[in-house]
């Protein structure tokens, strides 16, 4: 890849209810991308994403995994979040990493109560949204009911730019309201029409030109599109199948082509810790550095393992990390970007970009790492309250210490877990 800038990423978060495919939708659009050579399958236990024994097991997602893939002179990373509500922790953390949630929802089940929680979760934390009505593959799929329902829940904001041409067995490919009309099918000429018009709205300049009875061309739109995406004005509903490998290359391309990079959502606002004063910091490498602990984990082999979503200026895997929250330095143990369980090596990351970093034992989740000489504290995610309790009892008194050391790096690594 030619050098790339903090405006090339793509933070991108898969979230929605549990078996909306959006495991098997972000494993294709690496295979896609050719960030892998064969494509994972969830009910083997092969995708990138899903590689914890349990995982594989039952055949869910429990942890949130991160990979990345380059696309037309883009690096997208991907973050793929449980979706079932006990694990909704996760969401919160990959939304407070992305710039983007991209909300599957199933295309034969349509809307459901996870699948509000998702986005109510997004929208609170005020990134940008996409929807994608998944599996089209479905014998029961039924692509303008589940856009409709989209759009009475989430309202008429949520307009489609694809279309799927066939459903169910039958499904042969997918259309774009972004190109020639003609590419349309017969079946969705009315919602065709209706999301075009909706389309128009997006931009002052194009509702003008097409309300003067001017024709509006599929590039005029395009080009409206990305701003409008950002500012919540429109929330584009895609479509795909990756058992008939229908629309993952159209959702590959609106992503790296249409969605927010993080020079798009512009500064980062926080506190410095010293003067108790607001700061902020802009998303390029020229500025002081720093960074976030989304997500931690207590690996049996690398030790305590952090992922880091850089927000201004660079970071190497030779510098000592600030800690703003207890003032201290620490050396960094190893220093790489994710891809699932892989290490892949790196000399640095930028604004942007997401790392992990390992054996930096006082990292918590939320915490910020930045320039010692430039400090800067960001509010840290706000988790769900738990709602259960349970009592834990060692089998004997020696055991009782292990037990302490064993719930409390449980609760380091899940902040939804209170102990």
């Amino acid at each position: 890849m030619s050098k790339l800038r903090s405006e090339d990423v793509r933070n991108v978060a898969l979230i929605g209810h549990n078996d909306s495919g959006k495991t098997s939708l972000a494993e294709a659009l690496l295979f896609k991308a050719k960030a892998t050579n064969r494509l994972g399958q969830v009910g083997e236990g092969t995708t990138v994403f899903d590689f914890d024994p349990e995982e594989k097991e039952r055949k869910v997602s429990i942890d949130l995994g991160v990979a990345f893939a380059f696309h037309d002179g883009k690096q997208i990373h991907l973050l793929d979040a449980p979706g079932y509500s006990e694990f909704c922790a996760e969401a919160v953390s990959a939304l407070h990493a992305a710039e983007t949630a991209l909300l599957c929802v199933h295309a034969a089940s349509g809307v459901t109560v996870n699948t509000r929680k998702m986005w109510k979760l997004a929208r609170e934390r005020g990134v940008a949204l996409a929807v994608c009505v998944n599996k089209l593959d479905y014998p029961n799929s039924d692509f303008p009911k589940v856009v409709e329902s989209v759009r009475e829940t989430f309202g008429r904001e949520c307009v489609p730019v694809m279309l799927p041409v066939g459903s169910g067995d039958g499904l042969r490919g997918i259309a774009s309201l972004l190109g020639p009309g003609d590419s349309v099918p017969g079946e969705f000429a009315a919602l065709a029409e209706e999301a075009r018009e909706k389309l128009m709205e997006i931009d002052d300049a194009l509702l003008e030109k097409y309300l003067e009875g001017s024709e509006v061309a599929p590039e005029e739109v395009a080009r409206a599109l990305p701003a409008a995406i950002r500012g919540g004005r429109v929330v584009p509903i895609l479509c795909a199948s990756v058992e008939k490998d229908a629309g993952v290359g159209e959702c590959l391309d609106f992503i790296a082509r249409f969605l927010p990079s993080p020079v798009d959502a512009g500064p980062r606002s926080g506190e410095n810790p010293e003067k108790k004063e607001p700061v902020q910091r802009a998303p390029s490498p020229d500025q002081p550095f720093s960074a976030q602990v989304f997500k931690a984990v207590a690996d049996p082999f690398v030790g305590r393992l952090c992922y880091l979503r850089v927000y201004s200026g660079r970071i190497r895997g030779d510098q000592n990390l600030f800690n703003a929250r207890t003032g201290k330095e620490s050396r960094i143990g190893k220093f790489f970007r994710p891809f699932g369980r892989e290490e892949r090596a790196c000399p640095e990351a930028f604004a942007g970009e997401i790392v992990c970093v390992t054996k930096v034992d006082d990292l918590l989740i939320g915490d910020t790492v930045c320039d010692p000489r430039n400090p800067i504290r960001y509010p840290a995610p706000a988790f769900p309250t738990p709602m259960v309790g349970l009592a834990v009892e060692p089998e004997s008194q020696k055991d009782l210490a292990r037990l302490s050391e064993s719930l409390a790096k449980m609760a380091e690594s899940d902040p939804s877990l209170r102990v």
